[in-house]
């Protein structure tokens, strides 16, 4: 994966929502990209005080704009300035999500970066309906912070079910931080494991169903340490049987990540419902923060290490 150029920051300009925002400095500083600062005014608000304030509308609208306008600024040169980076201000109206998009694919952005909390849209990002739609609504990666950033991601978490191509989380993970250490996982159930019993399979048949699964599993976990560590420090994976979202919890908790790279996995139809399981799930409950992403294959040879 070529180095980040380009990151789109989305923020409502709460306190919470600026995580996101210095997150991002951080990341740029590392890898010498520019950074936009993307702030949205939601054109119901807009719309919202014609109606209620008629005339006088106009000018509170203006104030409105002027007053984000300002604040952004300020913002953006504050980062520019404690990073020595690039930042580049961008104020819009409209509908939140749209832009965000539209605005991602005129930068070409690397990466869309948004905050777990704020004051308007960002926090119903982890109810379910908004991070679904901003997921689907673009394909590129989309990291969510949620923590306090003080330092580069040291230990990432990058959770894989061999859908896809699991070296392209392994390549952004490295993107995002080439001096982390990678933490590889693979969460696996037996498909249709209670219908199995149902069909008459012993215990001892489904321990031995078990066994060949962890073992085909074991095998394609090698193959991509083997890549992962081409680039930098890999930890000894993990392959484990239980749900996959309480697995990758517990993980994230045992092996102190600051951040889990996972993708949106399969396509069309398939890639909406996972994006509602695991997926979904994780964003809601982990501590750390999450990148999220295609498994496609971007790069044809590792990242490679300082």
């Amino acid at each position: 994966m070529k180095p980040f150029r380009t990151l789109l920051v989305a923020t409502d300009l709460s306190a919470p929502a600026r995580h996101a925002v210095h997150r991002a400095g951080l990341l740029a500083a590392g890898c010498g990209a520019r950074v936009v600062l993307l702030h949205v005014v939601d054109m119901r608000l807009i719309e919202g005080l014609r109606h209620v304030l008629g005339d006088s509308g106009e000018l509170r609208e203006r104030r409105l704009l002027d007053e984000a306008a300002r604040v952004l600024s300020g913002l953006a040169d504050g980062l520019g300035r404690s990073h020595a980076i690039d930042v580049e201000a961008r104020l819009v109206t409209g509908s939140v999500l749209p832009e965000i998009v539209a605005s991602a694919e005129d930068i070409g952005a690397d990466l869309l970066v948004m905050g777990a909390r704020g004051a308007g849209f960002v926090p119903e990002l982890m109810m379910g309906t908004t991070t679904e739609r901003t997921l689907r609504m673009t394909r590129r990666p989309v990291l969510i912070v949620k923590q306090t950033p003080h330092e580069p991601y040291r230990r990432i978490l990058v959770p894989v079910d061999f859908s896809g191509h699991p070296e392209t989380a392994v390549d952004l993970a490295r993107a995002v931080s080439i001096d982390a250490e990678l933490s590889l996982m693979h969460a696996f159930e037996l498909p249709f494991e209670r219908k199995l019993h149902y069909a008459g399979l012993t215990d001892v048949e489904m321990i031995e169903l078990q066994a060949a699964t962890r073992a085909e599993a074991t095998l394609k976990m090698e193959a991509l340490t083997r890549y992962a560590a081409l680039s930098g420090a890999v930890s000894p994976s993990a392959i484990v049987y239980g749900r996959p979202t309480t697995r990758i919890l517990e993980q994230e908790q045992e092996q102190d990540c600051d951040l889990i790279v996972i993708g949106r996995g399969g396509s069309g139809l398939l890639a909406d419902w996972l994006l509602g399981s695991t997926t979904k799930r994780v964003a809601s409950l982990a501590n750390c923060d999450l990148l999220v992403t295609d498994l496609d294959r971007v790069n044809s040879e590792p990242v490679a290490p300082r």
